[in-house]
C-alpha cells in the first residue's frame, strides 16, 4: 500500500513498519504526501501579532498563529505576497520546521552569528529579528544570496550582514 499508493521506496515502507507499526506507519505515509499548507512568521521588528493578524483579516486573508512557535501562523488564501502586510515587510513566508532551528540556537544580543548556506535567507533574517546579534550570511551562488539582501531590505534589516562566499575555501585567517 504504501509503496504504490504513496510513492515510498521499499526499503523505507518497510523500516516504518518495524519502527511504528501498521497504523503509525501507514498515518506517516499519507501525511507525507499531503501539500503542506502555507505558512509565515510576523516580523516583529515593525508590528505585532495582533496587528498583524487584524491587517490580514481586513485584507480578506485567514490567518491563525501557531502555538508552539513564538510568531509562526497558517495563513490561507491566495496573492500574500502582493498583500500591503508582506511588501511592508511586516511578515516572511517560511515553511513551519524551518523556524525551529533559530529557537534553539537560542541567540543572545551581541553574539556573531554565520549562516554558511543562507538564501534565500529566512532563517537569517528570523535570527536578526529574533536577536540583536550581529548575522552573517553567505552562500555559494550570488543570485541565491541577492535574495537574501532582498528579504533583509524588504524586513528593514540593519543587523545582517551579505555576502557570496564559498566556505568550502577558507575565508579565515590560518591563525
Amino acid at each position: 500500500y504504501m509503496v504504490v499508493r504513496c510513492s515510498l521506496p521499499t526499503w523505507l515502507a518497510n523500516k516504518w513498519l518495524a519502527d511504528f507499526g501498521d497504523d503509525t506507519a501507514c498515518a506517516i505515509a499519507r501525511a507525507s504526501i499531503e501539500e503542506a499548507g502555507l505558512t509565515a512568521r510576523v516580523n516583529t521588528t515593525k508590528t505585532s501579532m495582533d496587528d498583524l493578524l487584524d491587517a490580514l483579516r481586513r485584507a480578506e486573508f485567514y490567518a491563525d498563529p501557531y502555538s508552539d512557535i513564538p510568531g509562526a501562523l497558517a495563513i490561507n488564501g491566495p496573492g500574500i505576497i502582493a498583500s500591503k502586510a508582506f511588501q511592508h515587510g511586516h511578515l516572511t513566508l517560511q515553511d513551519y520546521a524551518s523556524m525551529l532551528p533559530a529557537h534553539a540556537l537560542g541567540a543572545e544580543p551581541g553574539e556573531r552569528i554565520l549562516d554558511a548556506c543562507a538564501a534565500p535567507g529566512t532563517k537569517s533574517t528570523q535570527l536578526a529579528e529574533m536577536a540583536a546579534a550581529s548575522i552573517f550570511a553567505t552562500d555559494l551562488n550570488p543570485y541565491r544570496i541577492h535574495k537574501v539582501a532582498e528579504n533583509a531590505e524588504r524586513l528593514g534589516l540593519s543587523n545582517l550582514r551579505i555576502a557570496t562566499a564559498d566556505l568550502n575555501r577558507s575565508i579565515f585567517p590560518a591563525n
